[in-house]
């Protein structure tokens, strides 16, 4: 007879297959799709939760889990692998963070993170830029961010208004764009003081930042004024403004509605992603880094519960 998953030797050769049992005693062998039998909470009929394990033995991890959890307890990447490990579901880790490693080159995976209660520290990265933070508003301790070779930009720390003790950047040999961190700096967001020095020109002192990156002004702005207005032509009465345009750095991004979460996304003239943002509830101004873009057509668009809300052309030169 042939060998069917139900724990009986069915072909009489004095042996039952050990994917046949049922070791944790949960209901399910590793034939019925049991990928760990030594967890009775890890089985195909259990409840997926935040815990970085696939507990219903879907091959997913985390999937369907709501962001907004806590995470307790200090976080230390060295290695990529680990950041792409961590759980989207965590929002606010109760502890300090710390990114190092010269195998870490990305930090999307960390784009849920909100408030970090203490420290965060940045260094010996391959980081270009730091994109994957941009959810994240508070730090409860202090910020540091040195000796990363690669770093050009902090695009990414745009949505970071409060730094509770002291804000630390230095040693970044190639950083020339800090403009991400002017709001910060310039609302007073820094509850300490701010050591700023050996960058590259651009991002060497406060003064340069708050020099460099003054908000730009639209000598000819748009008929309508961008917030609690809208514009009645405009999908769901929603309006955005884009500037500069033409661009070669940083593009802002002014919209007048911030009811929802919603994405910000870039394509090509293929339809390929090539920038992707998360929009959070109240965010009404966002910056993008297109350093990176090659020249042309681009066409930017916001999406809110999966359905593209409104787009518009950006020239990059």
């Amino acid at each position: 007879a042939a060998e069917i998953c139900d724990g009986i030797d069915n072909n009489c050769d004095g042996v039952v297959p050990a994917d046949e049992s049922d070791a944790d005693g949960d209901g399910y062998r590793i034939c019925d799709g049991d990928c760990d039998d030594s967890d009775p909470a890890v089985n195909p009929g259990a409840t997926e939760i935040c815990n970085g394990i696939d507990d219903n033995c879907d091959g997913n991890i985390d999937e369907g889990v709501s962001a907004g959890l806590t995470f307790n307890g200090n976080v230390f990447f060295t290695t990529q692998a680990q950041i792409d490990a961590w759980s989207s579901c965590y929002s606010i880790i109760n502890g300090t963070v710390t990114i190092q490693g010269v195998g870490i080159n990305n930090l999307g995976p960390l784009s849920n993170i909100a408030q970090i209660t203490g420290n965060l520290t940045i260094q010996y990265t391959s980081l270009t830029n730091l994109n994957g933070l941009g959810s994240l508003t508070t730090v409860g301790g202090s910020v540091t961010i040195f000796f990363n070779s690669s770093l050009t930009s902090l695009s990414g720390l745009e949505a970071l208004t409060s730094v509770a003790v002291n804000f630390s950047m230095y040693y970044n040999f190639q950083l020339d764009n800090c403009c991400a961190i002017y709001d910060l700096i310039n609302n007073g967001g820094i509850g300490g003081i701010s050591i700023i020095f050996f960058n590259k020109v651009g991002c060497n002192s406060v003064a340069e930042i708050l020099a460099n990156c003054t908000p730009f002004t639209d000598p000819n702005p748009p008929s309508f004024s961008m917030l609690n207005t809208s514009c009645a032509d405009c999908p769901n009465n929603e309006d955005m403004v884009v500037y500069p345009n033409p661009v070669s750095s940083d593009l802002t991004v002014e919209l007048s509605k911030a009811d929802k979460e919603g994405v910000l996304k870039i394509t090509d003239i293929m339809g390929r992603t090539v920038v992707h943002q998360k929009l959070m509830v109240d965010q009404y101004r966002s910056q993008l880094d297109v350093s990176q873009l090659k020249n042309g057509v681009y066409l930017i668009s916001v999406e809110r519960d999966g359905e593209e809300m409104l787009s518009k052309r950006v020239i990059v030169e």
